[in-house]
C-alpha cells in the first residue's frame, strides 16, 4: 500500500512539476514586469526633472560679459557692443553704431539691427549730429549657438563671432544652479515624497513655488499716510538769496524769471550772474528786465565767460551770510516753492542742502530715478499741486548729495566751505563735492519730497558739453570720496523716496484732456500679457500718456502698483489696498480696466475694489482674455477636463463643489462669484471682447450686459513669412507657444503616444511644454520670438500646424501665427481659434475631440495625403 502511495505520490509531484514551473516563471515574469514599469517610471520622472533642470536653468542663467569694438576694414571704429548680458532666457545687446543696419546670425535667428535710439554721448564725440539715431537695444532667445554679427565694410562684409556665455561660464552656472537646487532638494525630501510617491497635487504646487520663483519676492515699500490733510506752511522770515547763472538760454529766460518773480514767497534777493552769453539778445534784455527791479535783483555781468562754476562763485559772494538756493536758468518753480524747499535747513541746522523732486534730476527725477522727463507747458504746476500734498515729515529722506539745478544751502555751511571748487572746470560735480565737503563736516543732505520743479536740462552749457564734463569730473569725484559711487548706488538699490515717486509719477504721465488708463492685471505673462504691453505702449507713442497697472504678486501676498511712461516704469508694493486708492485718487479722471486677476488669492474682494475706486465721472471697462469672471475655472473646463459650455448654475455649483482641478480658487460659490462679478459687469460702461465666440459666451452667463459687449479683435502684429513645405518623408506636427494643460498639453501627449514607433510623424513645440507631459516623441524648441518663427520653423522641418488647445480661447496670436505661414493648421472646434481656422484657406477643423488621439491623427494625415495628392 505504501509503496503504491509513494508511486502515486512520485507521479502526481512530477506531473505537477510543469505547472509549478511555468507558475514560478510567471511569477518571475510578474516580478520582472513589476521591475520593468517600475524602472520605466523612474525613467519617465528622471526625463521629467530633466526637463524641469534645463528650465529652471534658462530661467535662472545671468551672465554678463565685456563688449568689443567693431571695426572697418581701415582700422575706423563704427560701433560697439557695450552690453552683452544673459537674463532670463533672453541675451541683452546694447551698444552703437555708425551703419546704418548691422546683421546678427545665433542658429535659426536672423535679424537685422537698425540704430533707433538717440546716444548723444557718442554722437557728441564723433561730431555727429546730437539727435542722431545711433544707438540699440535689443534682445532674443538665449542659445548655445555662437553670435555672429556682421556689416557691409569698405572692403566687403565684415563679421565679429563671439558667445553670449564662454563653456566656462555656462560650467559654473549649471553647477551652482545644480547644487542649489540638490540642496533645495535635500531640506524638502518630504514634499519630494509627497508628490513623487504619493502624487500629491498640492506637493506639485509647493515645490513649483520653490524651483520656479526665481525673483526676490517684493516687500511692502509704499509708506503709509503720506499724503497730508490739510499740509502746514512753513513761513520764511529772513532773507534768501537765489542765484542765478545765465548763458544763452534766452527763449527760457522770459518764463523762468517771470516764475521766480510771481511764485516766490517771503523775503529774497535773485543774483543773476550773466557769463558773457554769445546770444547777443540776453544781456540788454536782462538789464531792461532787472531796472525796474533793484530792490530785489542784482544783476552781475562778467566781462569774459567764466564758466558755470566761476559764475556761482561770484553770487555766492554777494550772498555772503545769507541761506541760498542755486537756481539753473532752465529751473521752472512753481507756486509756493521758497517755504517748502527750505522748511528742512530752517527746521534743523545740520541739513547742509535740500533738492526738490524734477523730471530731470539725477536720484530725485520722476516718474523714472536717474532718466529725464519730457514735460508738457504748465505740466509742472499739475504735477505740483500733488507733491505739495505730501506730507515731508513722514517721508523725510537724506541722499547722499544735493543736485544743483534747484538746491538749497545753509548759510552755516557756506560759511565753512564758501565757494564751488575750481578744479571742476565749466561745471559739473561741483555741487557733489561741496556736498562731500559739508558731509564730513556733519551736515546732512535731503530730499523735499513735497516739492516740483521742472529742469528742461542741457541749456546752462548745451548738451554736447555735458557728456564731457560729466566723463572727466565724475573721475575727479571717484578719487576724491571712494565712499560715494557706493551710497549712490544704495540710495538707487533702496530708493527711500520711491512713494513719492510714484505719488508724482502718476500725476506726470495724465493728461489733462484723457482719463487715466488704469489696468487690473496678472503677473503670471502670456497672451493678455502681451496684449496689455502694446496696449500700454500705444498709449504713451500716440497719445503721450502713460497708464497704471494694478497687480496681486502671485504668492507674495501684496499688491503692486506700477506706473508706465516713455522713461520707463516705476513700481510700488503695499498689503492695503486703501493705500493703492489714496495714490490713485490724487488723480483726475480714472479709466479703469479689467485685464486679467487669474492667480489672485481674493479675487471677489479685489474685484469689489475695482467697483470702489470708481468714482463718479470715472469710467470701467472690462477685458474678456478669459472667463475669469464667468467662473473660477478660467478656461471654462469642467471636472473632467472638457469645456463645459456654461451649463445652469446648479450644475456649475455641483462641479466646483466636488472639486474641479481646472478652478483657480478654492471652495468658491458660483452663486457668490456670479453676484459679485455680475455686479461689476452691470456697473461697466462696456464689456470688450475679442472674438464672436467669447460675444456669445459672455452672453449666455450674464444676459443682461448683452447689449454692452463690444467685439474688437486684437490688432495682429507683424506675422511670420509664408513658408515651403519641407521635402522629407518625415511629417514633423508644428505647435507655437507655451503648452500648459489648458492648451493641450496632454492631449499633445496623447497625440505622441499613437504616433507610429518608426519616427515618420513627430511633434515640435515652438515654445515651452509642460514637464508633467513629456513624451520622447515631443521636441521642445524652447522660447522664440516671431520675428525668428520663420527660420525655426524651416530647421524643424514643420509641414503642417496643430492647436492642441483644449478650451475655447478668447482670442489667439498663435493660430494667427500658424496660419500666416501658409502650411496645414488643424484646430478642434472650440473658441475663437476655431473661428480663425473657419475663415482662413489652409485650416482645418478636426471633428475629433481632443481625447481622441487616434481619430485626431487619422483626419490629419488624411488631409495632408490629400493635400499630397492635388501638389503631385
Amino acid at each position: 500500500m505504501s509503496v503504491e502511495t509513494q508511486t502515486y505520490s512520485d507521479r502526481k509531484s512530477a506531473e505537477d512539476r510543469p505547472a509549478r514551473r511555468m507558475l514560478a516563471a510567471l511569477k518571475r515574469y510578474a516580478r520582472n514586469s513589476r521591475l520593468v514599469e517600475f524602472w520605466r517610471q523612474f525613467n519617465a520622472e528622471l526625463r521629467k526633472l530633466k526637463l524641469v533642470y534645463q528650465r529652471i536653468l534658462i530661467e535662472t542663467r545671468r551672465n554678463s560679459r565685456p563688449g568689443f569694438d567693431l571695426q572697418d576694414g581701415n582700422g575706423e571704429t563704427v560701433g560697439r557692443l557695450e552690453k552683452i548680458e544673459v537674463e532670463r532666457g533672453m541675451v541683452h545687446l546694447r551698444g552703437w553704431t555708425t551703419k546704418p543696419v548691422l546683421r546678427l546670425h545665433s542658429g535659426p535667428i536672423r535679424r537685422s539691427i537698425v540704430p533707433d535710439q538717440t546716444r548723444h554721448d557718442v554722437n557728441e564725440v564723433l561730431g555727429l549730429r546730437i539727435d542722431a539715431r545711433t544707438g540699440f537695444d535689443i534682445n532674443f532667445p538665449f542659445r548655445d549657438d555662437d553670435l555672429r554679427i556682421g556689416f557691409e565694410g569698405t572692403d566687403g562684409p565684415r563679421e565679429y563671432v563671439f558667445t553670449a556665455m564662454t563653456r566656462m561660464d555656462r560650467a559654473y552656472s549649471n553647477g551652482s544652479i545644480f547644487f542649489y537646487l540638490a540642496w533645495v532638494g535635500i531640506r524638502n525630501i518630504p514634499l519630494l515624497f509627497r508628490y513623487f510617491v504619493l502624487r500629491d497635487p498640492l506637493a506639485a504646487s509647493r515645490l513649483k513655488d520653490l524651483y520656479f520663483t526665481f525673483e526676490r519676492k517684493p516687500e511692502v515699500d509704499l509708506t503709509a499716510g503720506i499724503l497730508a490733510g490739510n499740509p502746514a506752511q512753513l513761513a520764511v522770515d529772513e532773507e534768501v538769496f537765489i542765484i542765478l547763472p545765465v548763458y544763452n538760454g534766452f527763449e527760457l529766460l522770459p518764463e523762468v524769471l517771470d516764475r521766480v518773480e510771481r511764485f516766490t514767497g517771503g523775503p529774497f534777493r535773485l543774483v543773476i550772474v550773466e557769463d558773457c552769453s554769445t546770444d547777443a539778445r540776453v544781456r540788454p534784455w536782462l538789464r531792461s528786465w532787472a531796472a525796474g527791479r533793484r530792490s530785489s535783483v542784482i544783476l552781475i555781468e562778467n566781462e569774459h565767460n567764466l564758466g558755470f562754476i566761476q559764475a556761482v562763485n561770484r553770487g555766492l559772494a554777494a550772498a555772503a551770510g545769507h541761506h541760498v538756493v542755486l537756481l539753473n536758468s532752465d529751473a521752472f518753480v512753481p507756486e509756493g516753492w521758497l517755504p517748502r524747499l527750505m522748511a528742512p535747513i530752517i527746521t534743523d541746522e545740520l541739513v547742509a542742502s535740500a533738492t526738490p523732486m524734477s523730471n530731470d534730476a539725477e536720484i530725485f527725477s520722476v516718474p523714472v530715478m536717474c532718466r529725464k522727463a519730457e514735460l508738457r507747458p504748465g505740466q509742472v504746476d499739475h504735477i505740483d499741486a500733488v507733491a505739495r500734498n505730501i506730507d515731508a515729515a513722514v517721508l523725510s529722506v537724506d541722499a547722499p548729495t544735493g543736485v544743483g539745478f534747484c538746491m538749497a544751502m545753509n548759510k552755516k555751511f557756506l560759511g565753512e566751505i564758501p565757494t564751488f571748487d575750481l578744479t571742476f572746470g565749466k561745471g559739473y560735480g561741483e555741487e557733489v563735492d561741496w556736498c562731500q565737503k559739508t558731509r564730513a563736516l556733519g551736515g546732512r543732505h535731503v530730499a523735499v519730497p513735497n516739492l516740483f520743479v521742472e529742469h528742461r536740462g542741457g541749456s546752462s552749457f548745451g548738451l554736447e558739453a555735458k557728456t564731457r564734463l560729466v566723463r572727466s569730473n565724475g573721475a575727479i569725484i571717484s578719487r576724491r570720496y571712494p565712499d560715494y559711487d557706493g551710497d549712490v548706488q544704495n540710495f538707487i538699490a533702496t530708493d527711500p523716496l520711491l512713494s513719492a515717486r510714484v505719488l508724482l509719477a502718476i500725476a506726470a504721465v495724465q493728461r489733462p484732456d484723457r482719463p487715466l488708463p488704469v489696468y487690473f492685471a496678472h503677473d503670471m505673462g502670456g497672451g493678455a500679457e502681451a496684449y496689455l504691453q502694446n496696449r500700454i505702449k500705444s498709449e504713451i507713442e500716440t497719445f503721450d500718456q502713460g497708464a497704471v497697472t494694478i497687480r496681486e504678486r502671485t504668492g507674495a501676498g501684496l499688491y503692486e502698483l506700477e506706473v508706465h511712461s516713455a522713461a520707463g516704469r516705476t513700481r510700488v508694493h503695499t498689503d492695503d489696498l486703501g493705500n493703492l486708492r489714496n495714490l490713485l485718487h490724487t488723480a483726475g479722471q480714472l479709466h479703469l480696466f479689467y485685464s486679467c486677476i487669474v492667480g489672485s488669492r481674493e479675487p471677489l474682494k479685489l474685484a469689489t475694489f475695482m467697483r470702489e475706486l470708481c468714482r463718479p465721472g470715472d469710467r470701467l471697462s472690462i477685458l474678456i482674455h478669459d472667463y475669469f469672471p464667468l467662473c473660477p475655472s478660467y478656461t471654462l473646463l469642467d471636472s473632467n477636463g472638457k469645456y463645459c459650455g456654461v451649463p445652469s448654475m446648479e450644475a456649475c455649483a455641483n462641479c466646483l463643489r466636488t472639486g474641479n482641478p481646472n478652478s483657480a480658487v478654492a471652495n468658491a460659490d458660483i452663486h457668490e462669484w456670479r453676484k459679485v462679478w455680475g455686479g461689476v459687469m452691470t456697473a461697466a460702461d462696456h464689456v470688450e471682447v475679442f472674438s464672436e465666440s467669447s460675444r456669445r459666451i459672455v452672453s449666455k452667463a450674464y444676459p443682461a450686459v448683452a447689449a454692452k459687449i463690444v467685439v474688437r479683435p486684437h490688432r495682429l502684429r507683424a506675422l511670420p513669412q509664408r513658408l515651403t513645405p519641407p521635402n522629407t518623408r518625415t511629417l514633423t506636427i508644428g505647435t507655437l507657444g507655451n503648452i500648459g494643460y489648458q492648451k493641450g498639453a496632454r492631449a499633445l501627449r496623447d497625440l505622441a503616444v499613437v504616433l507610429p514607433k518608426d519616427r515618420s510623424i513627430r511633434i515640435s513645440v515652438i515654445g515651452n511644454f509642460d514637464y508633467r507631459f513629456h513624451h520622447s516623441a515631443i521636441n521642445v524648441y524652447g522660447q522664440y520670438q516671431l520675428e525668428d518663427l520663420a527660420g525655426i520653423a524651416a530647421q524643424q522641418q514643420i509641414g503642417c500646424w496643430l492647436m492642441p488647445s483644449i478650451w475655447p480661447e478668447t482670442f489667439s496670436y498663435s493660430i494667427h501665427e500658424m496660419l500666416a505661414t501658409g502650411l496645414p493648421v488643424f484646430s478642434f472646434s472650440l473658441g475663437a481659434q476655431a473661428g480663425a481656422v473657419t475663415k482662413s484657406g489652409n485650416g482645418h477643423i478636426l471633428k475629433a475631440a481632443p481625447d481622441q488621439p487616434h481619430e485626431v491623427l487619422n483626419e490629419i494625415l488624411a488631409v495632408m495625403r490629400q493635400i499630397s495628392k492635388s501638389a503631385a
